[in-house]
């Protein structure tokens, strides 16, 4: 059996695009980690990494970068994600209402 992805989201308090990110994931009931920054600053170096930057909101699946609010607002808008990201992003676990 196949895992689902791990669906990460880098936040910040009082970031309203951060706020708006955890609301798209929520109502698409996508179970996801919340690391908040400002909580942990040694986080804030290993979202260097993968993404190029310590920008929030950033959306991580599987370690990969998918974007941050608007990038994921807007493959959302357009139908998804392409390829294999595509797949994970739909397997990925869902939260019970």
């Amino acid at each position: 059996m196949i895992s689902p992805p791990r669906v990460q989201l880098y936040t910040a308090p009082f970031c309203a695009c951060c706020d708006r990110a955890r609301a798209l994931l929520e109502r698409r009931r996508i179970a996801f980690e919340e690391i908040d920054l400002s909580r942990d600053l040694e986080r804030c170096c290993e979202l260097e990494a993968p993404t190029g930057g310590r920008s929030v909101p950033q959306l991580l699946v599987d370690g990969r970068p998918i974007g941050g609010f608007n990038e994921r607002a807007a493959l959302e808008r357009n139908g998804g994600l392409g390829g294999s990201a595509r797949a994970e992003w739909a397997a990925a676990p869902r939260v019970d209402p």
